[in-house]
């Protein structure tokens, strides 16, 4: 069970993002690697591909980014944007936490390359 502070609670239902993790504690368990910086998080799924999210930063407000790690990576930000598990755009807006994680859910479970 996660647990929220009722100003967390609340900056949810008006659609404001949380200030902790537990936007992407769903996520964990399938998460090989991952890095948070500011707005922009990395998450490394299991299957080798993963996602880029941007929290209303500069450069990119509520997207998010599918990507996948060649062999030749060194590190997590070693990636490459990919139009795969989304068969067209590299990247996808969302509106509510809900959305955000259907495209995680996409990412996730999207076969192994």
């Amino acid at each position: 069970m996660i647990k929220a502070s009722l100003s967390d609670m609340m900056k949810e239902f008006r659609l404001e993002r949380p200030d902790n993790a537990t936007l992407f504690e769903e996520m964990l368990f399938y998460v090989k690697d991952s890095k948070r910086e500011r707005e922009v998080t990395i998450l490394r799924f299991d299957n080798g591909f993963g996602a880029v999210v941007f929290l209303d930063s500069p450069e990119s407000a509520d997207v998010v980014y599918a990507v996948h790690w060649p062999d030749t990576a060194r590190g997590l930000q070693d990636y490459n944007v990919t139009h795969e598990p989304f068969g067209g755009p590299t990247n996808q807006g969302y509106t509510t936490f809900d959305e955000m994680r259907t495209l995680l859910r996409k990412i996730r479970s999207h076969p192994p390359f």
